[in-house]
């Protein structure tokens, strides 16, 4: 879910607040989408990890 909201950060906006894509350089390219997803993806196995081991 967070991944689909960062992705969607990519659309352009056209309302009368918003702002140039040129201001924001973290919209630029899939980095923070892939960061996203690789921390979602260590967050789970490390909670999964955690459970399964009863460590929590």
């Amino acid at each position: 879910m967070a991944g689909l909201l960062i992705l969607v950060r990519w659309l352009p906006s056209h309302g009368r607040h918003a702002s140039g894509a040129a201001e924001d350089t973290w919209s630029e390219g899939p980095g923070l989408s892939v960061l996203a997803h690789v921390g979602m993806f260590v967050g789970v196995c490390v909670f999964t990890w955690a459970y399964l081991t009863s460590t929590v």
